[in-house]
C-alpha cells in the first residue's frame, strides 16, 4: 500500500480530487491543511486517512508521493519541501508563477532523483485523447473564453491562459520553431491574449478573451481525414465533407473523468507505485511556462517568441 499526502483542501481539492480518490484502494492517505474543520470532515470521508495540521507533521511520515493544492504563490515553497526528501510531487498548474522558479522546481527534483508533475488535466482528457490521436494535423486551435476581468496580468496569463496554451503544444506533433503573441489590456487589466505557433507542418492558433461575455473553452483539429471540434472538453463534433458525426460520452461516464481528472489522478499514482517517467514531461511542462514568461514580461503588446527552454532531459 502506497502512503500519499495531500497538501491543501480548497474548493478544486475537495471538487475535482477528493471524490476520485476515495475509490482508490491501494492508499493510506496523509491530509494536511490548517482548516480544522475541513480537515476533520474530509479526512473522515476520504477513509484511511491520517489527518495532519502542519507540513512539518507530515513530513514524518514515509511518503511515497504527495498531491499539492495550496495557491499558486505558495506552490515553490511548499513543493520544495518534498522535492529535497525526494517525494515524488503531483501540483496544479502552473508549477510556480514564474519561469524562473518552475525551472527551480524541476532541477530541484532532478537532483534529488525524483519528479515532479503538473496538474495539466486537459492532457488526460478523453477527447483530447481523440484529438492527439488525428494523423498528419495542419492546423490546430485552442480559445478559452471567460466573462470576468479581476486579476493582475501575470496570474491570469499563468493561470488561465497556460490551459489553453499547453493544450495546444501538446496537441502539436513537433515542438513549435517559430511564434509570435499580441495582447490587449485597458487600463493596465489584461483583456486577450494570442500566441500564433508553427512548425513544418502544423499551425497553432491559441486564443484568450475575458471581454467575451461568455465562459467557453473550444479545442479544434484539422486534418486532411476532417475538423475535429472540441467544446467544453466534453462535446466533439467531427466534420468530414458536409457531414457531421457527434463523439459523445456515455452516460454512465463521471464529468471528472470527461475533464481528465480520474485518468491525471491515476497516472501520478502509477508514476509512484511503478517508479515509472513522469507522465508529464519536464520539458513540456517547461515550454508553457516559458511561453507565458515571455508574454507576462514583454514591453510591447505584440511580438515575436523564442523557445529556448533549458532541456532536463
Amino acid at each position: 500500500m502506497l502512503n500519499i499526502g495531500i497538501v491543501g483542501v480548497g474548493a478544486i481539492s475537495q471538487k475535482a480530487y477528493l471524490p476520485v480518490m476515495r475509490s482508490i484502494g491501494n492508499v493510506k492517505w496523509y491530509m494536511c491543511t490548517r482548516n480544522q474543520e475541513v480537515l476533520n470532515r474530509e479526512s473522515k470521508l476520504l477513509g484511511r486517512c491520517i489527518p495532519c495540521n502542519t507540513i512539518e507533521e507530515l513530513l514524518q511520515f514515509p511518503l511515497d508521493g504527495v498531491f499539492i493544492h495550496v495557491s499558486t504563490k505558495a506552490h515553490f515553497e511548499v513543493a520544495k519541501q518534498f522535492l529535497e526528501k525526494g517525494i515524488p510531487v503531483y501540483i496544479d498548474k502552473p508549477v510556480a508563477p514564474s519561469y524562473e522558479k518552475t525551472l527551480e522546481l524541476y532541477q530541484l527534483a532532478k537532483k534529488h532523483d525524483t519528479f515532479i508533475m503538473a496538474g495539466f488535466n486537459r492532457r488526460f482528457a478523453p477527447k483530447v485523447e481523440v484529438l492527439k490521436s488525428v494523423e498528419d494535423k495542419k492546423r490546430i486551435i485552442a480559445e478559452k473564453n471567460c466573462t470576468v476581468v479581476s486579476q493582475d496580468t501575470r496570474t491570469r496569463v499563468f493561470d488561465v491562459f497556460i490551459h489553453p496554451l499547453d493544450t495546444a503544444l501538446y496537441l502539436m506533433d513537433s515542438l513549435p520553431t517559430n511564434g509570435t503573441y499580441f495582447y490587449k489590456k485597458k487600463d493596465g487589466v489584461l483583456e486577450q491574449c494570442m500566441v500564433y505557433l508553427e512548425n513544418e507542418n502544423e499551425t497553432a492558433l491559441v486564443q484568450f478573451n475575458e471581454t467575451s461575455g461568455a465562459n467557453l473553452e473550444r479545442i479544434e483539429v484539422q486534418s486532411p481525414s476532417g475538423t475535429y471540434s472540441l467544446r467544453n472538453l466534453t462535446d466533439l463534433v467531427i466534420t468530414q465533407g458536409q457531414d457531421d458525426v457527434l463523439d459523445g460520452f456515455s452516460s454512465w461516464d463521471s464529468t471528472l473523468y470527461k475533464r481528465g481528472f480520474e485518468t491525471i489522478i491515476h497516472s501520478f499514482i502509477i508514476a509512484v507505485q511503478t517508479k515509472s517517467e513522469n507522465p508529464v514531461s519536464a520539458n513540456s511542462s517547461l515550454l508553457s511556462h516559458l511561453i507565458c514568461e515571455r508574454i507576462v514580461m514583454a514591453k510591447a503588446p505584440q511580438g515575436f517568441l523564442t523557445f529556448d527552454v533549458n532541456s532536463l532531459e
